[in-house]
């Protein structure tokens, strides 16, 4: 594959849903225009096939997911053209766009994730055992699905039944005693379906410098259990309910400012239950949901040889969520409309009053008209009204417009607004380091950081087994906050710190894929990604960014004789840092080079595909290190799945 088509090619690519019907409209050689059947929701909140979506979204199938042998959400999305993960505190979240993980909006089945630290859903915490599709939406996305959505919004759908009865195990061993052991079962039957899915996840965690005491992977022990249950096609009504618990515990060696060593863990528990009906009769459907989560962390540290650092914190964040979406298909227009309502209580030992509440509600509307389908074209204007017990009202807008001049080719554009409310700790935090001599303060009167977005995107598929596109973005952030370094002192003449509402950012770019398809034997795909970002609070690029990056794939697969093999690379180009060495106040610029990744997984399918064994190395050319890219070094992992 050439380095033009990488340049110039963002496809929107995904395999087939297990749950979904194959027709005859299916290409026979399993190029990409096979994915045509795919059905997706995050965009416009209804069910929409992909290539009619009048949004931009891009898809991993359960497939995929597979065939990496990524055993949580961040191991999916580690190698997916035009993501970057991010390694922190808060744990593993993603950067879209040049945005940090705060302005992504995480959802599983249409529910957002609670539990964020430092901005951060913890991506490595998801487990992928009972995930069949992501959708990924690049943009705002604010108004369909509220707060945080300014970057983009990812969508986690959960597997269903269909099958009358179905059952799977697996077992992994790798690289520092990684064990994942996963099953799951299942019934389906003709008005109902039923299943359990359930998941042990175990590593000692790893050291990128051995050379001091601290560790740069944790040690981590973590299981969990889902189940869901369904009622179909009863008349006009359906309905699915799904709950699931996970409890995680993490723990590894810190160290503070002043080089004292610290043992900490966080022992994590989340518990999420979901109950969705649907009403569908003729051109009319209303979806109901009911959604109710809590998240508990409790960090407990430990400093050696000394008592002066050890600390317990309880954090308790509670949400709750309902909703109502109604859609209505009137000759050329679907209009749809909705309520959302959110009821969030935060418990926590950092914050300023030790409890917070929280009420949010919203109504949105939207219209998606297809005046024409031969060449079809689809004008979709939307708005959405959130009021905040907090902040007060706000409106996002935004217009879509979606044009297939040909079947072979689709043009999208999107222009819309996005916020991101302040969380409770920006709004309450007190947080005292006396070690260092500073307070950090929240700040309850601060307002919503707001982005106006830009998206412009062409799908082409010239040949039954060729895709090629590109994506270019423009995002406009505006009232960020960010830590005043000037808020004054304590009355007892500590240095105060305080959150406020003065930061802005510029990403600019262009996203591209091409992916090429032999039948079923071999799929090539490459993506290269050009990032521009501006930081107008200090006047420099923004931290951590390559301005260039890539990604190379190569699928070969001989389903006669169920061999796969599966090579993944990833490139991202020279970074800058800011961090003030020298002790002088001023942050002085620290490139970090390029680094690249290379990772083999190779299966084979056994006894009429009832077994499958699988081999692979992660990080082939050993990348990473403690500071810059704390990447897990160069790992080794075999196993076996069984299925029925």
């Amino acid at each position: 594959m050439t380095s033009a088509a990488l340049a110039c090619a963002w496809v929107l690519h995904a395999a087939p849903s297990s749950d979904e019907p194959q027709g005859d409209d299916v290409p026979a050689d399993g190029g990409p225009a096979a994915t045509r059947r795919t059905v997706v929701v995050t965009g416009t909140r209804s069910a929409r096939a992909l290539d009619e979506t009048p949004v931009a979204t891009s898809v991993i199938s359960r497939d995929d997911i597979v065939d990496v042998g990524a055993q949580n959400l961040a191991e999916v999305l580690e190698e997916a053209p035009g993501l970057q993960l991010v390694r922190g505190v808060g744990g593993t979240g993603l950067r879209l766009q040049g945005l940090d993980p705060a302005y992504t909006l995480v959802l599983v089945d249409g529910q957002r994730v609670t539990g964020r630290v430092n901005g951060v859903v913890d991506l490595s915490r998801i487990p992928a055992e009972d995930l069949e599709q992501i959708e990924i939406v690049r943009g705002p996305g604010s108004v369909l699905w509220g707060a945080d959505a300014l970057a983009g919004t990812i969508n986690l759908r959960t597997r269903s039944s269909d099958r009358p009865h179905a059952a799977e195990a697996t077992l992994a061993y790798g690289s520092f005693a990684t064990i994942d052991l996963t099953g799951r079962a299942a019934v389906a039957r003709r008005r109902w379906a039923s299943a359990v899915t359930a998941g042990l996840h175990r590593t000692d965690g790893w050291d990128a410098d051995p050379g001091d005491l601290t560790t740069t992977g944790p040690r981590i022990r973590q299981w969990n259990v889902a189940t869901t249950h369904e009622l179909r096609r009863m008349g006009p009504f359906s309905m699915r309910a799904r709950a699931e618990y996970l409890r995680r515990d993490a723990q590894r060696i810190d160290a503070s400012d002043t080089g004292a060593v610290l043992d900490r863990r966080n022992l994590t528990e989340t518990l999420d239950v979901t109950l969705t009906p649907t009403f569908a009769r003729g051109p009319s459907e209303l979806t109901l949901s009911a959604h109710a989560s809590l998240f508990r962390d409790q960090l407990v540290q430990d400093q050696r040889g000394a008592t002066q650092l050890d600390n317990y914190e309880n954090t308790v964040d509670a949400l709750g969520q309902f909703g109502a979406v109604y859609a209505h298909t009137l000759g050329s227009h679907t209009v749809t409309a909705g309520v959302d309502g959110q009821l969030e209580r935060l418990i926590a030992d950092r914050v300023d009053p030790g409890r917070v509440d929280r009420a949010r509600y919203a109504m949105f509307v939207q219209d998606e008209w297809v005046p024409t389908t031969a060449p079809r074209i689809a004008i979709v204007p939307g708005a959405r009204v959130d009021v905040d017990s907090f902040f007060g009202a706000y409106p996002t807008p935004r217009l879509a417009m979606a044009v297939a001049p040909k079947p072979w080719i689709t043009l999208r554009a999107s222009f819309g607004r996005g916020f991101r409310a302040p969380g409770f700790r920006e709004l309450f935090l007190r947080f005292a380091n006396p070690s260092a001599g500073y307070v950090v303060r929240g700040n309850p009167d601060l307002k919503p950081e707001t982005s106006w977005g830009t998206q412009l995107s062409a799908e082409i598929t010239p040949l039954r087994q060729l895709a090629i596109g590109v994506n270019a973005f423009d995002n406009r952030l505006r009232d960020a906050i960010v830590v005043d370094t000037e808020a004054g002192t304590e009355a007892d003449g500590t240095s105060l710190f305080r959150y406020t509402n003065v930061g802005e950012a510029t990403t600019r770019g262009v996203e591209s894929t091409a992916v090429l398809a032999l039948r079923e034997t071999l799929r090539l795909e490459g993506s290269y990604t050009y990032l521009w970002t501006f930081d107008g609070e200090n006047r420099r690029a923004l931290p951590g960014r390559a301005r260039h990056a890539g990604t190379a794939g190569l699928r070969l697969a001989r389903a006669r004789w169920g061999t796969m093999l599966r090579v993944r690379a990833s490139i991202f180009g020279e970074r800058r840092f800011y961090l003030d060495e020298d002790g002088d106040g001023v942050e002085d610029p620290r490139d970090s080079p390029a680094y690249a990744t290379l990772d083999l997984r190779a299966s084979q399918d056994l006894l009429a595909d009832h077994v499958q064994i699988f081999a692979g190395v992660d990080n082939v050319l050993d990348a990473g290190d403690a500071t810059d890219n704390p990447l897990v070094p160069r790992s080794y992992y075999g196993g076996i799945t069984l299925r029925y």
